[in-house]
């Protein structure tokens, strides 16, 4: 775990930092790890920069077969025998240790949301729908807001010529009560009617 952020790094500036210039938006990305920074106290400068930046929102990455929290947490990729692999509770520690750094770096002044996989759809061995609904009960109010996706990037955002409108409506059926936190899913959304009727029927 990262410690101590804002007392090793203090107060971030542009000078030496792998980017020509902030976004002119804030609805604009900006990536600020670069090769040989991947490390977490680089990752927390990156959180408190965008704060600095006037970034209202920082999303957390673990869906579509790549992440590293989506690496710890499905059976497949996490191998560990230590605290941090083996049950649902353990092989999540890592998202909520992450988080919790998170918000000691930047308190509630911005907001953090989390995408997770609803089915890696790779049978027993990976991270299923069953298990998402435990760890999204288990860790309720970790992130800000639930971003969820279907398994590889493929399954997630078929076109129309394969794929049925709201495909993974069954996958996120009934999840928004597992949390007090806002829940957003995925699945080539085109008539608003069917986007309305979802969100009525939970």
């Amino acid at each position: 775990r990262a410690q101590g952020v804002t007392d090793a790094f203090g107060e971030f500036k542009l000078d030496g930092l792998p980017i020509d210039r902030l976004p002119p938006r804030r609805t604009e990305a900006v990536c600020i790890l670069s090769r040989g920074q991947e490390t977490w106290p680089a990752a927390f400068a990156a959180f408190i920069l965008a704060e600095q930046a006037g970034f209202d929102l920082i999303c957390l990455y673990g869906a579509h077969g790549f992440g590293i929290f989506q690496h710890f947490l499905s059976r497949a990729t996490n191998q560990r025998g230590d605290e941090y692999g083996g049950s649902l509770e353990n092989r999540s520690r890592f998202a909520r240790e992450v988080i919790a750094d998170m918000r000691d770096a930047v308190g509630n002044r911005m907001a953090l949301t989390l995408r997770v996989s609803l089915d890696e759809t790779i049978g027993e061995l990976g991270f299923s729908n069953a298990e998402l609904r435990d760890f999204i009960a288990m860790n309720a109010e970790l992130p800000d807001l639930w971003d969820l996706a279907q398994g590889t990037w493929e399954d997630c955002s078929g076109p129309s010529r394969f794929k049925e409108e709201a495909a993974q409506e069954a996958l996120v059926r009934g999840i928004r009560d597992l949390s007090p936190r806002p829940v957003v899913g995925v699945g080539r959304f085109t008539s608003p009617d069917v986007m309305a009727r979802m969100i009525r029927e939970g």
